[in-house]
């Protein structure tokens, strides 16, 4: 045991400083390994190739592409509606709407007073119309007795025919007159008849009859089912008044409100990608993009000038059966596709110097590195110049990583 008798040999002073010097060389060992440099941990992505898209989203409602409003034809007093919203119709069959005669209104006591002065006034004038008629029948009676008097003696040659002419004429002018009474009696009598109907108050209007000639009925004008119902109860209208809505529920287009900057990218034909429904992931395109726009102010009160762009469904019906009338979806629509270009993760983008530089990994190190992208969506850039494919990038990179700082992958 050589060693232990030269350790043995030592002085403690010598044994204790030795001692000391191990403990210190261990803490200082265990102070650089804590505090040496270590690399970021980091999201990475992959620069691939394969097909790219760009597409517009935005909200968008659905809708029936003909509905029909059933107003009414004439003002009148609306029966309560019998057919409920979802109700099946069919054209010129099923009755949705009846109308009445407005009932008369009510009076006061002057109007009143006015009116029954009216029917006296009228029932006067037709008792002197009446007497005229007596006057003139009396008048032509009498002269029709002294024409066939006067017609006798001058066929026996009594009298001549100048006095036979006079009586004819007599007699007839006797006629007119007896006609013209009879005329304005009956004159009279209507007007007295409108001067009493006048009085007539709601409770006199008969509102109890049923004879189906007093009414409008109104037929569904389409098959269809009603969608809405502007008035249900009885009630008075005017014409022209709204009263339900009615339309076919498979018959269905989708119109979104685009900003005019985005409405001149896209173009008709365009594929269409339909969600936020509810249900399955739908297809779409295009049909049009209406020629005008129109100013809508935003949830922010900022005045946006936007288009409607109208898309047919092109996903089989059965997928969309419960997408009816107003309802809300979203709406992508692509404006560009290509089958071979370069990707990098649009995460991994960040502006430098007026353009787009990228974190890009080569033996641990992250490399700051100037590209040139093309079409951006949500997912990748089309990368023109900078990065070749199979390259890793930094995603989302944050201020702790810089150019040749040492990072790792988050998932190693």
């Amino acid at each position: 045991m050589p060693s232990v008798g030269w350790l043995n040999a030592m002085s403690p002073r010598v044994r204790r400083l030795m001692l000391f010097g191990g403990i210190a060389a261990a803490i200082v060992s265990l102070v650089v390994w804590a505090y040496r440099p270590r690399p970021v941990l980091v999201d990475v992505g992959e620069v691939t190739r394969g097909a790219m898209s760009t597409e517009i989203s935005e909200e968008g409602k659905t809708r029936i592409r003909e509905v029909y409003v059933v107003s009414a034809p004439i003002a009148g007093r609306l029966e309560r509606v019998q057919v409920e919203v979802g109700d099946r119709v069919t054209s010129t069959e099923t009755s949705v709407a009846r109308l009445r005669p407005v009932e008369p209104a009510l009076l006061d006591r002057r109007t009143i007073a006015e009116l029954e002065n009216a029917v006296t006034a009228a029932a006067a004038a037709r008792d002197a119309a009446a007497a005229d008629v007596r006057r003139a029948k009396s008048d032509y009676d009498r002269l029709q007795a002294v024409f066939r008097r006067e017609a006798g003696l001058f066929e026996r040659g009594v009298v001549a025919k100048a006095r036979y002419d006079n009586a004819l004429s007599a007699r007839d002018s006797a006629r007119a007159s007896w006609d013209s009474a009879r005329d304005t009696l009956r004159a009279r009598e209507a007007d007295l008849a409108r001067a009493q109907a006048a009085l007539i108050t709601p409770n006199d209007s008969g509102r109890g009859e049923t004879d189906d000639t007093c009414c409008v009925t109104l037929s569904a004008p389409v098959d269809g089912e009603v969608l809405a119902l502007m008035r249900e109860s009885e009630s008075v209208v005017a014409a022209g008044a709204p009263i339900l809505e009615i339309g076919d529920p498979s018959d269905i287009e989708i119109v979104a409100e685009m900003l005019s900057a985005d409405a001149v990218q896209i173009h008709q034909g365009a594929a269409v990608r339909i969600d936020g429904w509810g249900g399955r992931e739908l297809e779409g395109r295009v049909h049009r993009v209406e020629p005008s726009g129109f100013t809508k102010v935003s949830a922010l009160g900022i005045e946006e000038q936007r288009v409607n762009v109208l898309i047919d469904l092109e996903s089989d019906p059965a997928l969309w059966t419960r997408l009816a009338h107003r309802f809300r979806v979203d709406v992508h629509v692509e404006t560009w596709s290509a089958d071979d270009v370069v990707r990098a993760p649009v995460s991994a983008l960040f502006r430098l110097d007026g353009g787009w530089s990228v974190y890009a990994i080569d033996q641990g190190r992250a490399h700051r590195r100037a590209v040139k992208v093309g079409r951006m969506n949500q997912e990748a850039a089309e990368v023109m110049e900078g990065l070749e494919v199979g390259e890793k990038v930094v995603l989302h990179p944050t201020e702790r990583v810089a150019d040749r700082t040492r990072v790792a992958s988050r998932r190693d």
